[in-house]
């Protein structure tokens, strides 16, 4: 449940994380396909470390919007390579578990990339097997140990819509 700090410490709720950061952009390449090149990705992920007031160094792991399509999966590792160059962080997606929830998506990867970044543990990509070209070692099927606060969510959408949201633990 996401609520304002306040109203969580009047109620005496402890804190599991937050949204430390946020960024949205469009692309407008195609409706329903996102610019190869990741442009829009790349501008919401820099939006939204520069929200967060973060460098890309800060992000532990990425829960990656991983539709499994030959398009979106190299759009989203092409976006992944420029914003993180050499020092990419574990990426995972939950669809291959719980498919395409469209509208429910965001909030749902969101709720468990919290989980995963309080537990440190990427969860696993299930059914990922077969890694595009440049996935080598980024995509597991199984899971992660991770160190770190920050965890990176991303999603795009129809058409050309962009979105990254930077969860903070505890």
């Amino acid at each position: 449940m996401l609520m304002n700090a306040n109203r969580a410490k009047r109620l005496g709720l402890s804190r599991k994380g937050s949204i430390a950061g946020f960024g949205v952009a469009n692309d407008a390449s195609h409706i329903t396909a996102p610019d190869k090149n990741g442009s829009g990705l790349i501008k919401a992920m820099s939006r939204a470390m520069k929200v967060a007031n973060i460098e890309n160094d800060a992000i532990t792991g990425i829960s990656a919007h991983g539709t499994g399509t030959i398009h979106n999966d190299l759009m989203e590792l092409t976006a992944f390579r420029i914003v993180f160059s050499d020092r990419c962080p574990p990426i995972y997606s939950v669809k291959g578990c719980i498919g395409h929830t469209f509208g429910a998506a965001g909030g749902i990867e969101v709720a468990l990339a919290n989980k995963a970044l309080l537990e440190q543990t990427i969860p696993p990509t299930v059914g990922f097997s077969d890694p595009e070209k440049g996935a080598e070692g980024l995509v597991s099927s199984k899971p992660v140990s991770i160190k770190g606060d920050y965890l990176l969510v991303t999603n795009s959408g129809f058409g050309g819509i962009n979105a990254a949201i930077i969860l903070k633990r505890g």
